[in-house]
């Protein structure tokens, strides 16, 4: 037990869990908000899109026409962003899962394990809230308050994004034909 009361598995959990937030809130400001990010580093997203590259010209090639093939390419894009939101409201849910192990004891009514916590992290992120734990404390509430606003802001920030790409696509399209 340390000073505030959290063993060193808690503090651990709670490291990891804060490092994982900041890394996926960084980098969907890098990826949507301000693509041309002047500072670079390890990013999630560029590693999900160049595994995904690496299978997607694969898979278009079982087509037999061109067009088809031609449709599976075009559908990169689009497939490729809605697999970085899941790939980010994963990881956020999985940090805010952490952090929320961390204080464990502020979360209620009956003990929250790893997975209540983690659970609990998901439904508050998603704004779904069944209400079978509940945070008591006002460190957990307000951490609750800052998932829920980190799913909402995600998903608006995503579509907001994804309205702008098809944008980009049709005014791109009109240029071809």
């Amino acid at each position: 037990m340390t000073k505030f009361g959290l063993m060193p598995l808690e503090i651990v959990s709670a490291i990891a869990g804060v490092l994982l937030v900041l890394l996926t809130s960084r980098d969907v400001f890098q990826t949507v908000v301000v693509p041309r990010a002047p500072f670079a580093g390890f990013r999630p997203s560029t590693i999900l899109t160049r595994l995904l590259w690496r299978f997607w010209p694969t898979i278009s090639s079982l087509y037999r026409t061109a067009q088809r093939r031609e449709d599976v390419l075009g559908a990169f894009a689009p497939f490729d962003m809605i697999a970085l939101l899941v790939m980010w409201a994963g990881l956020l849910g999985l940090g805010y899962g952490l952090i929320f192990f961390s204080i464990h004891d502020h979360l209620g009514p009956q003990p929250v394990g790893p997975l209540g916590s983690i659970y609990f992290a998901y439904t508050t992120m998603l704004t779904i809230g069944f209400g079978d734990i509940v945070p008591h404390t006002i460190l957990a509430r307000a951490l609750a308050i800052m998932d829920g606003a980190s799913g909402l802001g995600l998903v608006a920030v995503v579509t907001s994004y994804l309205f702008s790409i098809f944008g980009s696509f049709a005014a791109r399209e009109r240029y071809v034909i």
